[in-house]
């Protein structure tokens, strides 16, 4: 039996802008990843370098969209295998939705020496992609039945990473507001009500996708029910037929 452990971890980058003491107007784009791993995995520590020799810094592996023409194959399973899994860990794979926003910021004098600023959300976009190098797979465990449960994985992101998509789509539009003594602090709370807005649509999304990852692990014992997979597999097809 394999155990499948699974991690959502969701990261906020935030541009570093330089503010005029003026009424301005600013465009900026914002990420919030999300990774979640489905596998069999381990957290490891990294062994300390004795070597005084700087250690080049290896090409970053890009992350894979997700597309209907492009299938995962082992050779995607580029992350090395931790050293010591325990038996039953035979694989990894990392999946996740990407969300991004784009802003318009406006600021405007509010009389007592204080600043009014506006963030506008003016774009969204959600994809869901597949990390190469966090995905590993134990030799002498590459079976095709194993590689048609991890890309299940996959296109389930898929499936939650439209209706992120669809449900972030209606946040166009909407702007928060708020005053302080300069630009950078009125922003600064503006943006913070914007990513509020925003990770309430991602949370509750991120809560669906959960659900329906651990039943379809669950009810496919991870892949090892021919029959249950077959179901699911049909099952999430359907649900990638709708537009």
């Amino acid at each position: 039996m394999k155990q499948h452990i699974r991690k959502r971890i969701i990261f906020l980058a935030l541009p570093v802008i330089v503010y005029a003491a003026v009424s301005f107007l600013n465009t900026n784009w914002y990420k919030a990843p999300v990774a979640a791993v489905h596998a069999d995995n381990v957290c490891l520590s990294p062994t300390p370098s004795t070597s005084t020799t700087p250690t080049p810094t290896p090409t970053p592996i890009p992350t894979i969209a997700w597309s209907k023409d492009r299938k995962l194959t082992w050779d995607d399973f580029q992350g090395p295998v931790p050293a010591n899994p325990p038996p039953n860990i035979v694989a990894q794979s990392s999946v996740g939705v990407s969300s991004n926003w784009k802003t318009k910021e406006q600021c405007v004098g509010a009389g007592g020496g204080l600043r009014k600023c506006t963030v506008t959300i003016t774009e969204v976009s959600a994809q869901a992609n597949f990390d190469p190098s966090k995905s590993w797979v134990k030799p002498g465990s590459k079976t095709d039945a194993l590689l048609a449960h991890e890309q299940g994985h996959f296109d389930i992101s898929e499936i939650f990473a439209r209706k992120k998509q669809e449900k972030m789509n209606k946040l166009i539009g909407t702007s928060e507001t708020a005053t302080a003594c300069s630009n950078e602090e009125a922003l600064k709370e503006a943006n913070k009500k914007i990513e509020a807005d925003v990770m309430k649509v991602c949370d509750e999304i991120n809560k669906e996708e959960d659900n329906m990852q651990d039943q379809y692990d669950k009810q496919t014992m991870n892949g090892t029910d021919p029959d249950k997979q077959k179901k699911w597999q049909d099952k999430i097809a359907k649900m990638l037929e709708k537009k």
